[in-house]
């Protein structure tokens, strides 16, 4: 399972109603309507090209399209913007998908860096770490994950399941 982060924003820029083209984009996307995504965050970037939360939201609709070059491209534009915890932790899925997961990590470590209670990121470094066999890392970032996951998020239960799964590999690998 896959997590990214959107940005939801709202500002004027130079005069102009900036806001409207990012309404039209994330509506869009939440519609998964990825063309008329792709054209109103174009839109947005041709008006304010520092605006760093267009190149992250575009980098979604890039994602979704299965175009990762193009929303790799656009996350690390995002960064070089503005430090995102989103933005890093979309890349670093980027990286994870393409069998990047040194670069994966990095990147989900300094999403948390940024922002400790950005639990997704979590359940994106856990499931990393499970893919490199890194069993004990991937139970302290599920658990990273409960600690700050509120109460009613869906996945609270995968987490837990996920660790007593790999808890239970560990334990039979210690007891041959």
């Amino acid at each position: 399972m896959v997590v990214l982060a959107p940005y939801v924003i709202f500002i004027i820029v130079r005069g102009a109603i900036v806001s409207h083209w990012v309404s039209k984009g994330n509506y869009a996307l939440s519609k998964k309507e990825f063309d008329n995504a792709l054209y109103a965050y174009n839109k947005v970037i041709k008006k304010k090209p520092t605006l760093a939360i267009a190149y992250h939201n575009r980098g979604m609709v890039y994602y979704y399209k299965n175009q990762n070059d193009l929303a790799m491209s656009d996350y690390t534009k995002a960064i070089e913007l503005e430090k995102l915890a989103g933005s890093y932790n979309n890349r670093g899925v980027i990286y994870k998908i393409t069998g990047q997961y040194d670069k994966a990590i990095s990147d989900f470590d300094k999403a948390i860096e940024l922002d400790k209670k950005d639990v997704m990121v979590y359940i994106n470094k856990a499931e990393t770490y499970e893919e490199l066999g890194r069993k004990l890392e991937a139970i302290e970032a599920y658990k990273s994950y409960l600690l700050f996951a509120p109460p009613y998020d869906h996945y609270i239960e995968i987490a837990k399941q996920n660790i007593i799964n790999i808890s239970g590999t560990i334990d039979k690998r210690n007891s041959m």
